[in-house]
C-alpha cells in the first residue's frame, strides 16, 4: 500500500493557512489488496497525486487477479482518486488478470475516479479485466485506443474517452454515456449484459459486437444523461 499527503496550496498558501487554522491535508492511497508485492510484481511511479502502475509479472491463477484501488481521504470523507495509468513492464509476458474495485463498499462504490490509460494488452501479454468499477472515465482523448483481451466480470464507468477494443465479453458491461467506439471483435457467443444508458452524446459513436450476444442489450435515451 502506498499513500501520499497533499495540500492544495504552495508554501505561501500553507504558511498563511497555518496562521489561521490547521491545513486540510488530503491523503491519497493506492492499495493492492491481493497477494502481489510492490517493486516485485508491480512498480508505482507518482505524477503529483496520481499513481502510474507498471505490471512486471503475470498474475498467478492460484493467487488471483491484481486488485487495485485508489482513493483520497480528507477528514472523515473518502472518495475515489485518479490512477494516471496501468501499463505492461518491458519484460512482461503472459496473462494478467486485473481488478480496479473498492474494498470498502460502505464508504465508496468505485475503485478509482479516472483510469487515464490502460496499456497492458500486447503481443505477448493478454489482459483480462475481472472487475473494473470506476467513478468517471476510462482513457482520455490523448490516448485514442484501449485494448483488452477479455472483460470477464462487472465493468462500470461513467464513460470511455478512448475507443475500447475487446476480444471476449462476459458479465455486465455498463456505461452511462458513450463518448468513444466500443468494439467486441471475436465472432463467438458473448455471455454478457451490455447497457449504455445514454447511447449518443454530442456525436454518434459505434457499438460493434461480432458474433452473438447471449445477454441483454440496453441502449438508453440520448437525452437521459447530460
Amino acid at each position: 500500500m502506498r499513500w501520499r499527503l497533499l495540500c492544495s496550496g504552495g508554501l505561501g498558501a500553507l504558511a498563511g493557512a497555518m496562521l489561521l487554522a490547521s491545513p486540510a491535508w488530503a491523503q491519497v492511497t493506492l492499495a493492492e489488496n491481493g497477494p502481489y508485492d510492490e517493486d516485485v510484481h508491480y512498480t508505482v511511479w507518482w505524477y503529483g497525486d496520481e499513481p502510474w502502475i507498471t505490471i512486471n509479472q503475470p498474475s498467478d491463477p492460484e493467487l488471483g487477479p491484481y486488485d487495485f484501488e485508489c482513493y483520497v481521504k480528507q477528514g472523515e470523507e473518502v472518495m475515489p482518486a485518479n490512477i494516471a495509468g496501468i501499463s505492461a513492464g518491458q519484460f512482461l509476458q503472459g496473462d494478467v488478470e486485473l481488478m480496479v474495485r473498492s474494498s470498502d463498499l460502505q464508504h465508496r462504490l468505485e475503485g478509482a475516479a479516472n483510469v487515464k490509460r490502460l496499456d497492458v494488452e500486447r503481443q505477448n501479454v493478454h489482459l483480462t479485466l475481472k472487475e473494473f468499477v470506476i467513478a468517471v472515465r476510462l482513457g482520455t482523448p490523448l490516448y485514442p485506443d484501449t485494448y483488452v483481451y477479455a472483460i470477464d466480470g462487472p465493468f462500470w464507468a461513467l464513460a470511455s474517452d478512448s475507443n475500447l477494443h475487446v476480444h471476449y465479453l462476459t458479465g455486465d458491461f455498463t456505461l452511462v454515456a458513450l463518448y468513444a467506439d466500443i468494439e467486441v471483435t471475436e465472432a463467438v457467443t458473448h455471455n454478457a449484459n451490455v447497457e449504455i444508458q445514454n447511447f449518443v452524446m454530442g456525436q454518434p459513436h459505434n457499438l460493434t459486437i461480432a458474433g452473438s450476444l447471449a445477454g441483454d442489450l440496453t441502449l438508453g435515451d440520448p437525452g437521459y444523461y447530460g
